[in-house]
């Protein structure tokens, strides 16, 4: 069984030969793994993990990638001193460490008339190219992912600014569903192109929860985002029926969990065990929805032993694990804290505990 056959299963609630891995990890780890393994590459060092998904995003356009822009924490940037950098949007972000950003500019922060600023061109040459490469070199053997680093709460704020968005939903609605209406416009033809592209999941990202609750009102979130949510995986399931989707959230979004099935979502990640209780969201969900991530990032991974890892690994292909369903992976970015033996014990006893 390939990692593509192996995560199809999975996706499809029937028992694979062992439970697919997937995961990402800051530079200094991948610099570990890579000394580890005595690998060239990160992709050498995927294979050796065992790792059965592979992803792609869109690119800025060429007249970007010519001003010498790079990828930092989730968007790509022009840095324009003092490690401070640009995205093609506007907002600014200064580097604090570790791919950190600390949030300094927001172009739309002091207006609210959206016909002052000019919004990406989503049509501009160089933004597919390389993704249709990635999918092309890997479709045949693995689930590609093809990311939206940003759902619309995360933009608009990136936009607008924090507090003052968090402000807008209640005092100013009108502002708010004019920006998500050009964001959806802009992300109805991203979808469209992932699916024609053959891209098998489509990952949208951007933490609406903490550690407890979730950062808005869940009846907030049902108003202004699950529609736009719902309107995406629609139309890109018109370009490809059989498109998979995943929503990417850190914290506790419990209270959604049933919205996000009803509109069509197939995964969910990471579920950080601290936040949520896999076992407890596998037996309420878990003939509907798939489990991505799981493993503690907040205790067993930096600061348990390889043992506590292998016990917490085990613990969730036994309460996670049956009948597909279970996609695991830490609960988010392995931190440079992380004692490698502790990233291998996860992935090995992954591969070595076999389900069928």
């Amino acid at each position: 069984m390939n990692s593509r056959e192996r995560v199809l299963r999975s996706l499809r609630h029937e028992n694979p030969d062992r439970v697919p891995l997937t995961g990402g990890f800051c530079p200094q780890i991948w610099a570990k793994l890579r000394e580890h393994f005595r690998t060239k590459s990160d992709e050498q060092t995927r294979e050796k993990l065992g790792i059965d998904l592979r992803g792609g995003i869109m690119s800025p356009p060429l007249r970007f990638q010519k001003q010498n822009c790079a990828w930092f924490e989730e968007d790509w940037g022009i840095f324009v001193g003092n490690n401070v950098f640009e995205s093609e949007w506007g907002f600014r972000c200064r580097e604090l460490g570790f791919s950190v950003p600390q949030y300094i500019y927001h172009p739309l922060s002091a207006t609210t008339n959206l016909d002052k600023y000019t919004f990406p061109d989503i049509s501009a040459p160089g933004r597919f190219e390389k993704l249709e490469e990635t999918i092309s070199n890997y479709k045949d053997n693995y689930m590609v992912v093809a990311s939206i680093p940003w759902n619309f709460f995360k933009h608009s704020w990136q936009l607008r600014g924090f507090q003052t968005f968090l402000e807008d939903l209640y005092l100013n609605p009108q502002f708010v569903e004019e920006l998500l209406g050009r964001l959806l416009a802009f992300k109805l033809e991203q979808v469209r192109e992932y699916a024609k592209l053959g891209a098998d999941i489509i990952s949208i990202g951007g933490d609406i929860g903490m550690q407890d609750r979730m950062i808005i009102a869940p009846d907030i979130w049902r108003k202004y985002f699950k529609p736009q949510l719902r309107v995406l995986i629609r139309e890109s399931r018109r370009q490809n029926k059989d498109v998979y989707w995943s929503f990417h959230s850190d914290g506790y979004i419990e209270p959604i969990i049933p919205d996000l099935i009803e509109i069509g979502f197939n995964i969910i990640d990471p579920i950080q065990p601290e936040c949520m209780n896999p076992a407890k969201i596998k037996k309420m969900y878990g003939d509907r929805i798939t489990l991505q991530g799981t493993i503690s990032l907040q205790k067993t991974l930096p600061f348990g032993t390889s043992e506590d890892v292998r016990e917490e690994v085990l613990s969730r292909i036994k309460e996670c694990g049956n009948n597909g369903g279970l996609i695991l992976a830490p609960a988010n970015t392995v931190t440079a804290d992380v004692p490698i033996e502790n990233v291998l014990a996860a992935y090995n006893t992954t591969k070595e505990t076999k389900l069928s």
